[in-house]
């Protein structure tokens, strides 16, 4: 071959041991893939088949896809790479997205409302001042449906053989249901030591100290 005419026995064995410790620096994919590709040319005794050469690659993957890649079994180099490039890039952009996240409360990125500092001091100090009813947020589900701007999701569900329109709001504080809908289903209640004061989106106000257990 080529690489053994020109190119020392002890450089090879070097690039071998390099592409043998060959691993992905953070999420840099592309780098790792195209020095990857480059060492096995020059190594190309290393891996007698394919498959030796798609282990070896999928190997040097991080945790984060390692997994995944492994559960598709690629059996060819090419769909390693195309596999692994999906799943990195849509890492990437997920946490890319949770960067983005903006508190309601404090409007900062970075952390969700239930993961506010603000929220956990003015808890502290309402539980200091004896105050027995914690504060709670509920959208109405007709409100989500025609607000483009509530950062929502809502669907219909089967609960307990009855469905329900359930809402997924992850700036709420605690999950709520109507008590229309509670009577209808067998989930066992327990009252709570305290109450939440839940404000609906009409700006009327309701009292909960039912707790739905298992729910």
């Amino acid at each position: 071959m080529m690489t053994e005419k020109y190119c020392p026995r002890n450089e090879i064995r070097k690039l071998e041991m390099e592409l043998w410790d060959l691993k992905v620096k953070g999420t840099d994919l592309a780098s790792y893939t195209q020095h990857f590709q480059e060492l096995v040319l020059l190594c190309g005794r290393m891996f007698s088949e394919e498959a030796d050469k798609v282990e070896k690659y999928v190997g040097g993957l991080p945790d984060m896809i390692h997994g995944s890649v492994v559960a598709s079994k690629p059996k060819t180099m090419q769909e390693a790479i195309e596999i692994a490039t999906e799943l990195m890039d849509k890492k990437i952009r997920t946490f890319a997205e949770c960067q983005k996240s903006v508190c309601y409360e404090c409007g900062v990125q970075g952390h969700f409302k239930r993961e506010c500092p603000k929220l956990k001091n003015n808890n502290n100090q309402g539980n200091q001042s004896g105050r027995n009813n914690s504060p709670a947020r509920v959208y109405a589900v007709g409100r989500a449906r025609t607000d483009p701007n509530a950062n929502v999701v809502t669907g219909t569900f089967l609960l307990n053989n009855r469905y329900a329109s359930i809402l997924f709001d992850t700036g709420a504080d605690r999950s709520f249901m109507s008590t229309t809908f509670s009577t209808q289903i067998n989930i066992t209640t327990s009252t709570l030591d305290h109450c939440y004061d839940v404000e609906l989106a009409d700006l009327s106000g309701a009292t909960s100290k039912k707790q739905h257990s298992n729910c």
